[in-house]
């Protein structure tokens, strides 16, 4: 199996890579998309981030996957499901200097939670335009944090 690393400023490699053993609370995805994030090009160039020295950042937490596997303890999810990743909602922060990252052949959701950290894709949603829904997430965070409202317009 491959996942995409930063090893260091600029140094991007797709290393092998061998699954962790998943726990009963864990959720094994097949990853089907995932976006490269303006984040994902800064964490190249600082050098990753929360990367111990001669360790590795995985990359990528844009992603949109089918169930392989879940844990004796996850309930509402079932091999086969569709779901998005919520990057930000798992003990691992995927992509974000965690263990893990999206950009990967299978994924390894510690924690995994049906609502929480993944999401039912609605039924005819392609993965790739799944994987949009974090970007678009934090685009209706700007929205919602700029406190508009119906008619207002931006002014400079």
């Amino acid at each position: 199996m491959k996942r995409l690393n930063i090893h260091d400023v600029n140094d991007v490699r797709l290393d092998n890579y061998e699954l962790p053993n998943p726990g009963p609370n864990d959720v094994v995805l097949k990853m089907k998309a995932c976006g490269i994030c303006g984040s994902d090009l800064s964490y190249i160039k600082w050098g990753g981030l929360g990367r111990e020295p001669g360790g590795v950042t995985a990359l990528g937490h844009e992603g949109a996957g089918e169930v392989l596997s879940v844990g004796s303890e996850v309930k509402g999810l079932a091999p086969g499901d569709p779901v998005i990743v919520n990057p930000m909602a798992t003990p691992g922060l995927i992509g974000n200097g965690g263990p893990e990252g999206a950009l990967v052949d299978q994924l390894l959701v510690r924690g995994g939670e049906k609502g929480t950290n993944l999401l039912p894709i609605p039924e005819g949603v392609p993965y790739d335009v799944a994987a949009m829904c974090e970007p678009l997430a934090v685009a209706l965070h700007g929205v919602n944090r700029a406190q508009t409202k119906a008619g207002q317009k931006a002014e400079a």
